[in-house]
Protein backbone atom coordinates (compact mmCIF):
# COMPACT_ATOMS: atom_id res chain seq x y z
CA UNK A 1 0.00 0.00 0.00
CA UNK A 2 2.57 2.56 0.98
CA UNK A 3 4.35 1.77 -2.61
CA UNK A 4 1.17 2.27 -4.48
CA UNK A 5 0.62 5.93 -2.18
CA UNK A 6 4.34 6.92 -3.19
CA UNK A 7 4.22 5.57 -6.93
CA UNK A 8 0.51 7.59 -6.96
CA UNK A 9 2.56 10.99 -5.97
CA UNK A 10 5.52 10.59 -8.23
CA UNK A 11 2.80 10.60 -11.02
CA UNK A 12 1.16 13.67 -9.69
CA UNK A 13 4.37 15.32 -9.77
CA UNK A 14 5.65 14.23 -12.54
CA UNK A 15 2.11 15.59 -13.90
CA UNK A 16 2.62 18.86 -12.53
CA UNK A 17 5.76 19.15 -13.85
CA UNK A 18 4.89 18.46 -17.18
CA UNK A 19 1.77 21.03 -16.93
CA UNK A 20 4.00 23.64 -15.37
CA UNK A 21 6.55 23.27 -18.34
CA UNK A 22 3.85 23.53 -21.05
CA UNK A 23 2.80 26.37 -19.81
CA UNK A 24 6.52 27.80 -19.07
CA UNK A 25 6.83 26.92 -22.71
CA UNK A 26 3.20 28.96 -24.03
CA UNK A 27 4.45 31.71 -21.82
CA UNK A 28 8.08 32.32 -23.22
CA UNK A 29 6.36 31.97 -26.89
CA UNK A 30 3.87 34.63 -25.99
CA UNK A 31 6.45 36.78 -24.80
CA UNK A 32 8.18 36.40 -27.94
CA UNK A 33 5.61 37.08 -30.33
CA UNK A 34 5.08 40.24 -28.53
CA UNK A 35 8.83 41.32 -28.75
CA UNK A 36 8.87 40.26 -32.36
CA UNK A 37 5.57 42.46 -33.20
CA UNK A 38 6.99 45.39 -31.10
CA UNK A 39 10.09 44.84 -33.13
CA UNK A 40 8.87 44.84 -36.95
CA UNK A 41 6.16 47.03 -35.68
CA UNK A 42 6.98 49.34 -33.60
CA UNK A 43 4.37 51.72 -32.15
CA UNK A 44 4.22 55.59 -30.51
CA UNK A 45 2.30 57.34 -28.17
CA UNK A 46 1.73 60.90 -27.66
CA UNK A 47 0.30 62.95 -24.27
CA UNK A 48 -0.63 66.51 -24.18
CA UNK A 49 -0.04 68.95 -21.10
CA UNK A 50 -1.88 71.62 -21.10
CA UNK A 51 -2.15 74.87 -18.52
CA UNK A 52 -5.70 74.71 -18.25
CA UNK A 53 -8.54 72.43 -17.80
CA UNK A 54 -10.77 74.98 -20.22
CA UNK A 55 -10.94 78.52 -21.60
CA UNK A 56 -12.64 81.61 -23.02
CA UNK A 57 -12.34 82.80 -26.28
CA UNK A 58 -9.54 85.45 -26.81
CA UNK A 59 -7.55 83.02 -24.27
CA UNK A 60 -4.44 81.12 -25.57
CA UNK A 61 -4.19 77.37 -25.28
CA UNK A 62 -0.79 76.38 -24.36
CA UNK A 63 0.48 72.94 -24.36
CA UNK A 64 3.77 70.73 -24.29
CA UNK A 65 3.47 67.15 -26.18
CA UNK A 66 5.86 64.08 -25.37
CA UNK A 67 6.17 61.65 -27.49
CA UNK A 68 7.29 58.03 -26.56
CA UNK A 69 7.49 54.45 -27.49
CA UNK A 70 4.76 52.34 -26.78
CA UNK A 71 6.39 49.65 -26.00
CA UNK A 72 8.29 50.68 -22.85
CA UNK A 73 7.11 54.21 -22.85
CA UNK A 74 10.84 55.55 -23.23
CA UNK A 75 11.95 58.24 -26.19
CA UNK A 76 11.29 57.01 -29.36
CA UNK A 77 13.59 58.22 -32.09
CA UNK A 78 11.44 57.29 -34.94
CA UNK A 79 9.37 60.26 -35.83
CA UNK A 80 10.38 63.70 -36.07
CA UNK A 81 7.12 65.56 -36.82
CA UNK A 82 4.29 66.11 -34.88
CA UNK A 83 0.68 67.15 -36.13
CA UNK A 84 -1.61 68.80 -33.23
CA UNK A 85 -5.10 70.06 -34.34
CA UNK A 86 -7.57 72.28 -32.88
CA UNK A 87 -11.49 71.21 -33.93
CA UNK A 88 -15.11 72.29 -33.24
CA UNK A 89 -17.44 69.70 -31.96
CA UNK A 90 -18.84 69.36 -35.61
CA UNK A 91 -15.35 68.10 -36.63
CA UNK A 92 -14.46 71.03 -38.33
CA UNK A 93 -10.50 72.24 -37.82
CA UNK A 94 -10.05 75.11 -37.11
CA UNK A 95 -6.49 75.60 -36.54
CA UNK A 96 -3.60 73.22 -36.77
CA UNK A 97 0.54 72.71 -36.16
CA UNK A 98 2.91 71.07 -36.99
CA UNK A 99 5.74 70.91 -34.61
CA UNK A 100 9.06 69.54 -34.80
CA UNK A 101 9.86 66.68 -32.38
CA UNK A 102 13.15 67.36 -30.22
CA UNK A 103 14.22 64.48 -27.55
CA UNK A 104 10.82 62.93 -27.69
CA UNK A 105 9.49 66.86 -26.54
CA UNK A 106 7.29 69.58 -29.09
CA UNK A 107 5.42 72.67 -27.26
CA UNK A 108 2.96 74.68 -28.78
CA UNK A 109 -0.15 76.85 -28.79
CA UNK A 110 -3.63 77.92 -30.42
CA UNK A 111 -5.04 81.10 -29.94
CA UNK A 112 -8.60 81.26 -29.25
CA UNK A 113 -10.32 83.57 -31.62
CA UNK A 114 -12.62 86.12 -30.16
CA UNK A 115 -15.21 85.84 -32.96
CA UNK A 116 -15.56 82.09 -32.93
CA UNK A 117 -17.98 80.22 -31.33
CA UNK A 118 -17.92 79.09 -27.83
CA UNK A 119 -18.29 75.52 -27.62
CA UNK A 120 -16.23 72.17 -27.04
CA UNK A 121 -12.96 71.97 -28.52
CA UNK A 122 -11.40 69.16 -28.98
CA UNK A 123 -7.30 69.09 -29.84
CA UNK A 124 -6.26 66.00 -31.18
CA UNK A 125 -2.06 65.08 -31.41
CA UNK A 126 -0.47 62.45 -33.36
CA UNK A 127 2.62 61.55 -35.59
CA UNK A 128 2.66 60.03 -39.27
CA UNK A 129 3.29 56.64 -37.98
CA UNK A 130 0.28 56.53 -35.46
CA UNK A 131 -2.25 56.84 -38.47
CA UNK A 132 -1.32 53.42 -39.65
CA UNK A 133 -3.16 52.33 -36.62
CA UNK A 134 -6.53 53.54 -36.88
CA UNK A 135 -7.80 56.68 -35.70
CA UNK A 136 -8.49 54.93 -31.44
CA UNK A 137 -5.06 55.51 -30.54
CA UNK A 138 -4.32 59.34 -31.41
CA UNK A 139 -4.48 61.65 -28.59
CA UNK A 140 -7.72 63.14 -28.05
CA UNK A 141 -8.84 65.75 -25.08
CA UNK A 142 -12.11 68.03 -25.15
CA UNK A 143 -12.48 71.16 -23.40
CA UNK A 144 -14.98 74.05 -22.96
CA UNK A 145 -14.41 77.22 -24.79
CA UNK A 146 -16.31 79.96 -23.31
CA UNK A 147 -17.51 83.43 -24.93
CA UNK A 148 -15.32 86.22 -23.76
CA UNK A 149 -15.82 88.02 -21.03
CA UNK A 150 -18.17 91.08 -21.04
CA UNK A 151 -15.84 93.23 -18.74
CA UNK A 152 -11.92 92.42 -18.71
CA UNK A 153 -10.85 90.26 -15.98
CA UNK A 154 -14.27 88.77 -15.21
CA UNK A 155 -13.92 85.48 -15.48
CA UNK A 156 -17.44 84.57 -12.78
CA UNK A 157 -19.37 83.94 -15.68
CA UNK A 158 -18.91 80.79 -18.25
CA UNK A 159 -21.47 81.63 -21.09
CA UNK A 160 -21.61 78.63 -23.35
CA UNK A 161 -25.14 80.18 -24.96
CA UNK A 162 -24.09 80.09 -28.93
CA UNK A 163 -22.25 76.70 -29.52
CA UNK A 164 -21.48 75.39 -33.33
CA UNK A 165 -24.34 74.89 -34.98
CA UNK A 166 -24.68 72.59 -38.20
CA UNK A 167 -25.45 75.35 -40.43
CA UNK A 168 -22.05 76.00 -40.56
CA UNK A 169 -20.64 77.44 -44.66
CA UNK A 170 -17.80 74.92 -44.77
CA UNK A 171 -19.84 71.83 -44.86
CA UNK A 172 -21.06 70.80 -48.08
CA UNK A 173 -24.36 70.72 -49.25
CA UNK A 174 -26.41 68.39 -50.35
CA UNK A 175 -26.65 68.37 -54.44
CA UNK A 176 -29.12 69.11 -56.10
CA UNK A 177 -30.37 66.51 -58.80
CA UNK A 178 -30.00 67.25 -62.22
CA UNK A 179 -30.98 65.40 -65.24
CA UNK A 180 -27.52 65.89 -67.09
CA UNK A 181 -24.70 63.84 -66.11
CA UNK A 182 -21.17 63.71 -67.83
CA UNK A 183 -18.76 60.75 -66.93
CA UNK A 184 -15.26 61.27 -67.08
CA UNK A 185 -12.64 58.24 -66.62
CA UNK A 186 -9.17 58.02 -65.29
CA UNK A 187 -8.31 54.28 -65.23
CA UNK A 188 -4.95 53.70 -62.85
CA UNK A 189 -1.45 53.62 -64.92
CA UNK A 190 -3.48 55.65 -67.69
CA UNK A 191 -5.06 52.31 -69.90
CA UNK A 192 -7.37 49.71 -69.02
CA UNK A 193 -5.55 46.18 -69.62
CA UNK A 194 -7.99 43.65 -71.20
CA UNK A 195 -8.04 40.29 -68.80
CA UNK A 196 -6.69 42.00 -65.36
CA UNK A 197 -7.92 43.45 -62.24
CA UNK A 198 -8.05 47.45 -63.12
CA UNK A 199 -8.55 50.34 -60.66
CA UNK A 200 -10.70 53.03 -62.59
CA UNK A 201 -10.85 56.59 -60.74
CA UNK A 202 -14.15 58.66 -62.26
CA UNK A 203 -15.30 62.43 -61.86
CA UNK A 204 -18.71 63.37 -62.36
CA UNK A 205 -20.19 66.88 -63.32
CA UNK A 206 -23.62 68.47 -64.41
CA UNK A 207 -24.26 70.52 -67.16
CA UNK A 208 -22.43 73.61 -66.63
CA UNK A 209 -19.21 71.07 -65.04
CA UNK A 210 -20.06 71.62 -61.23
CA UNK A 211 -19.37 68.47 -59.09
CA UNK A 212 -22.46 66.14 -58.72
CA UNK A 213 -23.27 63.19 -56.81
CA UNK A 214 -24.00 59.99 -58.58
CA UNK A 215 -24.26 56.35 -58.31
CA UNK A 216 -24.49 53.22 -60.36
CA UNK A 217 -23.19 50.00 -61.74
CA UNK A 218 -20.59 48.29 -64.30
CA UNK A 219 -22.45 46.14 -67.10
CA UNK A 220 -21.00 43.39 -68.71
CA UNK A 221 -22.52 43.10 -72.66
CA UNK A 222 -24.68 41.09 -71.34
CA UNK A 223 -26.44 43.21 -68.55
CA UNK A 224 -24.45 40.83 -65.91
CA UNK A 225 -23.48 43.49 -62.64
CA UNK A 226 -20.06 43.36 -62.08
CA UNK A 227 -18.97 46.10 -59.91
CA UNK A 228 -20.86 49.22 -58.24
CA UNK A 229 -19.61 52.99 -57.42
CA UNK A 230 -20.67 55.79 -55.93
CA UNK A 231 -19.25 59.59 -54.82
Amino acid sequence: MKRILLLWISCMTVSMVAQTDSAGIKLRAFVSNIQAFNYIYPQEKVYLHFDNTGYFLDETIWFKAYVVGAEALTINPLSRVLHVELLTQEGVCVDSKILKIENGQAHGEFALNKDWRAGYYEVRAYTRMMLNYGEEILFSRVFPVWKAPEEEGDYSEKDMTEPYSSDLENIRKKAEKTDAVHLDFYPEGGNLIAGLRNRVAFRATGKSGENIDVSGVVLTADKTEIASFST
